[in-house]
């Protein structure tokens, strides 16, 4: 071999070996991409949980004024308490869908 062949044999290890490392990369690029969209999905169905939430403790604050205000408690009291409890159990349902999640890695 002559040192021509010698340089063409070292080109073509570093070119695979620049492949490789460029695969691996988009690779690793890929699989983080992946994580990260699906923490971005948990965080939005966690965040409009946390909004009902609010919209359920305020409506409740409402209806137990007007409640107080009038004596006794009125439909807005019984629809505010039914969307707090069905709010309180999806939430329930999302942290044990969640827990599942992190005990099955």
């Amino acid at each position: 071999m002559d040192f021509l062949e010698y340089i063409l044999a070292f080109e073509a290890i570093l070119l695979a070996l620049i492949t490789t490392f460029g695969s691996i990369a988009i690779y690793r690029q890929k699989v983080s991409s992946k994580k990260m969209e699906a923490r971005a999905e948990v965080r939005q169905r966690e965040s409009a949980i946390s909004m009902r939430f609010m919209s359920d403790s305020l409506r409740l604050g409402v209806a137990t004024a007007d409640a107080v205000k009038n004596g006794k408690p009125n439909g807005k009291m019984e629809r505010a308490v039914k969307a707090a409890e069905e709010t309180e159990k999806e939430y329930r349902l999302f942290i044990e869908e969640m827990a599942a999640k992190k005990i099955s890695k």
